[in-house]
Protein backbone atom coordinates (compact mmCIF):
# COMPACT_ATOMS: atom_id res chain seq x y z
CA UNK A 1 0.00 0.00 0.00
CA UNK A 2 2.81 2.42 0.84
CA UNK A 3 4.49 1.51 -2.40
CA UNK A 4 1.32 2.27 -4.34
CA UNK A 5 1.09 5.70 -2.66
CA UNK A 6 4.69 6.53 -3.47
CA UNK A 7 4.25 5.51 -7.11
CA UNK A 8 1.07 7.60 -7.34
CA UNK A 9 2.83 10.65 -5.97
CA UNK A 10 5.74 10.04 -8.30
CA UNK A 11 3.39 9.70 -11.28
CA UNK A 12 1.55 12.92 -10.43
CA UNK A 13 4.79 14.85 -10.10
CA UNK A 14 6.28 13.42 -13.33
CA UNK A 15 4.83 16.29 -15.34
CA UNK A 16 6.58 18.84 -13.08
CA UNK A 17 10.06 19.80 -14.26
CA UNK A 18 11.31 20.49 -10.75
CA UNK A 19 14.45 18.33 -10.56
CA UNK A 20 15.15 18.63 -6.80
CA UNK A 21 11.58 17.66 -5.97
CA UNK A 22 11.77 14.74 -8.40
CA UNK A 23 15.02 13.54 -6.83
CA UNK A 24 13.44 13.74 -3.37
CA UNK A 25 10.46 11.69 -4.53
CA UNK A 26 12.74 9.05 -6.04
CA UNK A 27 14.68 8.91 -2.80
CA UNK A 28 11.44 8.59 -0.83
CA UNK A 29 10.25 5.81 -3.14
CA UNK A 30 13.58 3.98 -2.71
CA UNK A 31 13.40 4.30 1.09
CA UNK A 32 9.85 2.97 1.11
CA UNK A 33 10.91 0.01 -1.06
CA UNK A 34 13.75 -0.77 1.35
CA UNK A 35 11.41 -0.48 4.34
CA UNK A 36 8.88 -2.81 2.73
CA UNK A 37 11.54 -5.38 1.80
CA UNK A 38 13.05 -5.21 5.27
CA UNK A 39 9.79 -5.49 7.14
CA UNK A 40 9.19 -8.62 9.14
CA UNK A 41 6.15 -10.45 7.85
CA UNK A 42 4.27 -12.04 10.73
CA UNK A 43 0.77 -13.52 10.51
CA UNK A 44 -1.80 -11.41 12.42
CA UNK A 45 -2.35 -14.04 15.12
CA UNK A 46 1.29 -14.99 15.51
CA UNK A 47 2.55 -14.69 19.05
CA UNK A 48 5.72 -13.18 20.40
CA UNK A 49 7.52 -16.50 19.88
CA UNK A 50 6.97 -16.39 16.10
CA UNK A 51 7.92 -12.72 15.94
CA UNK A 52 11.14 -13.47 17.79
CA UNK A 53 12.00 -16.46 15.62
CA UNK A 54 11.39 -14.43 12.46
CA UNK A 55 13.48 -11.54 13.76
CA UNK A 56 16.32 -13.84 14.79
CA UNK A 57 16.37 -15.54 11.37
CA UNK A 58 16.46 -12.12 9.72
CA UNK A 59 19.23 -11.00 12.07
CA UNK A 60 21.30 -14.11 11.36
CA UNK A 61 21.12 -13.50 7.60
CA UNK A 62 22.13 -9.87 8.11
CA UNK A 63 25.02 -10.78 10.40
CA UNK A 64 26.27 -13.42 8.00
CA UNK A 65 26.38 -10.97 5.10
CA UNK A 66 27.92 -8.11 7.13
CA UNK A 67 30.26 -10.05 9.40
CA UNK A 68 33.42 -8.23 8.31
CA UNK A 69 32.28 -4.84 9.58
CA UNK A 70 31.13 -3.61 13.00
CA UNK A 71 27.45 -4.37 13.69
CA UNK A 72 25.67 -2.61 16.52
CA UNK A 73 22.63 -3.95 18.32
CA UNK A 74 20.68 -0.84 17.29
CA UNK A 75 21.52 -1.43 13.61
CA UNK A 76 20.49 -5.06 13.89
CA UNK A 77 17.16 -4.10 15.50
CA UNK A 78 16.51 -1.49 12.80
CA UNK A 79 17.19 -4.04 10.09
CA UNK A 80 14.87 -6.59 11.69
CA UNK A 81 12.14 -4.07 12.48
CA UNK A 82 11.91 -5.06 16.15
CA UNK A 83 12.94 -3.66 19.50
CA UNK A 84 16.03 -4.57 21.45
CA UNK A 85 14.20 -6.78 23.92
CA UNK A 86 12.44 -8.78 21.20
CA UNK A 87 15.76 -9.56 19.55
CA UNK A 88 17.52 -10.31 22.83
CA UNK A 89 14.73 -12.62 24.02
CA UNK A 90 14.70 -14.33 20.62
CA UNK A 91 18.43 -15.03 20.68
CA UNK A 92 18.19 -16.25 24.28
CA UNK A 93 15.28 -18.50 23.36
CA UNK A 94 16.87 -19.98 20.22
CA UNK A 95 20.64 -19.83 20.81
CA UNK A 96 21.00 -19.25 24.56
CA UNK A 97 23.09 -16.14 23.94
CA UNK A 98 22.71 -12.45 23.18
CA UNK A 99 22.77 -11.01 19.64
CA UNK A 100 26.24 -9.55 20.25
CA UNK A 101 27.41 -12.86 21.73
CA UNK A 102 26.11 -14.61 18.62
CA UNK A 103 28.06 -12.23 16.37
CA UNK A 104 31.23 -12.77 18.41
CA UNK A 105 30.84 -16.57 18.34
CA UNK A 106 30.23 -16.58 14.60
CA UNK A 107 33.32 -14.44 14.00
CA UNK A 108 35.41 -16.68 16.25
CA UNK A 109 34.16 -19.80 14.46
CA UNK A 110 35.05 -18.28 11.10
CA UNK A 111 38.51 -17.37 12.42
CA UNK A 112 38.97 -20.95 13.67
CA UNK A 113 37.98 -22.34 10.26
CA UNK A 114 40.30 -19.92 8.47
CA UNK A 115 43.24 -20.93 10.67
CA UNK A 116 42.61 -24.61 9.99
CA UNK A 117 42.05 -24.08 6.27
CA UNK A 118 45.12 -21.88 5.66
CA UNK A 119 47.61 -23.96 7.63
CA UNK A 120 49.68 -24.77 4.54
CA UNK A 121 50.10 -21.14 3.55
CA UNK A 122 51.85 -18.24 5.22
CA UNK A 123 49.03 -16.74 7.23
CA UNK A 124 48.83 -14.06 9.88
CA UNK A 125 46.48 -14.55 12.80
CA UNK A 126 46.15 -10.78 13.06
CA UNK A 127 45.16 -10.55 9.39
CA UNK A 128 42.45 -13.20 9.79
CA UNK A 129 41.12 -11.60 12.99
CA UNK A 130 41.09 -8.10 11.49
CA UNK A 131 39.36 -9.32 8.34
CA UNK A 132 36.59 -10.75 10.52
CA UNK A 133 36.02 -7.52 12.43
CA UNK A 134 38.19 -7.99 15.52
CA UNK A 135 40.09 -4.85 16.48
CA UNK A 136 41.60 -5.81 19.84
CA UNK A 137 43.96 -8.78 19.44
CA UNK A 138 44.22 -9.46 23.18
CA UNK A 139 40.44 -9.70 23.52
CA UNK A 140 40.30 -11.83 20.37
CA UNK A 141 42.84 -14.29 21.79
CA UNK A 142 41.05 -14.41 25.15
CA UNK A 143 37.62 -15.03 23.57
CA UNK A 144 39.13 -17.59 21.18
CA UNK A 145 40.75 -19.52 24.03
CA UNK A 146 37.50 -19.45 26.01
CA UNK A 147 35.53 -20.89 23.07
CA UNK A 148 38.04 -23.41 21.66
CA UNK A 149 40.20 -24.23 24.68
CA UNK A 150 43.44 -23.16 23.00
CA UNK A 151 45.04 -20.05 21.61
CA UNK A 152 44.82 -19.20 17.90
CA UNK A 153 48.55 -19.85 17.48
CA UNK A 154 48.18 -23.37 18.93
CA UNK A 155 45.32 -24.07 16.49
CA UNK A 156 47.46 -22.89 13.59
CA UNK A 157 50.49 -24.90 14.75
CA UNK A 158 48.39 -28.06 15.20
CA UNK A 159 46.86 -27.65 11.74
CA UNK A 160 50.30 -27.17 10.18
CA UNK A 161 51.66 -30.27 11.92
CA UNK A 162 48.67 -32.30 10.77
CA UNK A 163 49.15 -31.06 7.22
CA UNK A 164 52.87 -31.93 7.30
CA UNK A 165 52.06 -35.46 8.54
CA UNK A 166 49.54 -35.90 5.74
CA UNK A 167 52.00 -34.62 3.15
CA UNK A 168 54.73 -36.97 4.41
CA UNK A 169 52.27 -39.90 4.42
CA UNK A 170 51.41 -39.18 0.81
CA UNK A 171 55.13 -39.20 -0.04
CA UNK A 172 55.57 -42.57 1.64
CA UNK A 173 52.63 -44.05 -0.20
CA UNK A 174 53.82 -43.00 -3.63
CA UNK A 175 54.68 -46.08 -5.59
CA UNK A 176 57.34 -45.66 -8.24
CA UNK A 177 56.28 -46.32 -11.78
CA UNK A 178 57.17 -49.74 -13.14
CA UNK A 179 59.52 -49.53 -16.10
CA UNK A 180 59.00 -51.90 -19.01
Amino acid sequence: MLMHCAESVSGMRASDASVPLRAAEEELTQKIRIAIEASVVVPPRAGARNLRATAVARACRFVDSHLRRPISLAELCRHCGVGTRTLEYGFRQLYDTTPIGFIRSLRLSRAHSALLRNAGQPVSIREIATRLGFTHMGQFAQDYRLLFGESPSVTLRRARQRRERCDSSRELLRIPAISR
